[in-house]
Parts: structure tokens; sequence; C-alpha cells
């Protein structure tokens, strides 16, 4: 089976975050926004944003309202190599709403 003709195969346009997540693009850390911590969990890393899922609304009805829109540039927490994936030779990452601690709009 040729890779244009499986249906399986992921690209952007096929692919949509789950409410409450966002799929980012790394950016090369320019050492502006690094945690000196040696807690790996602590370390701020920035991105900018590809898609971004529909709000999350939890079994209490609370709402998580989007972070952030396509084009902005954020700040999140780490995550681990399970939050990533690799998309038409690519590599995302998806990142959870609460996880952002700022955004620069794109606009």
């Amino acid at each position: 089976m040729s890779e244009a003709s499986n249906p399986h195969r992921v690209s952007l346009n096929t692919f949509t975050p789950a409410p409450g997540y966002i799929l980012v693009s790394p950016l090369k850390d320019d050492g502006l926004f690094h945690n000196s911590s040696t807690d790996v969990d602590n370390t701020t890393q920035k991105a900018i944003v590809i898609k971004v899922g529909e709000p999350f609304i939890s079994d209490f009805n609370a709402v998580k309202i989007r972070p952030c829109t396509e084009g902005d540039i954020i700040l999140y927490n780490h995550i681990y190599a399970n939050d990533s994936v690799e998309i038409d030779g690519d590599k995302y990452y998806i990142v959870a709403f609460d996880k952002v601690r700022g955004v620069f709009n794109a606009t």
C-alpha cells in the first residue's frame, strides 16, 4: 500500500487535539525563558501553536477555555517524551491547557 493511499496516515490536516489540549511545534531554545532549576519538571519551553482543541468541560461542568490561538507563541512547562507525536516527518508536542504559562499573541 502506498503512503498516499494509506487511510491511517497522520497529517496536520487530519489531526485534531482532544478537548483541553494544544498541538505545538517546539522552537529552538534561545536561553531567554529557560529555568535555571535542575528539576526538569520546572523547565519552561517555547513553541508555536499549530492547532488548539475545543474547551475542556470537567465532570463538574468547570470549563477550561482556550489559552491561545493558532499562530501564537506559548511558554509551557516541560512535558514528557510520550506527549510527542511525529506528523509528516516533523516532531510536535501535545500540551494541556493548564501547562501553558504565557502567550505571545500572533496579532
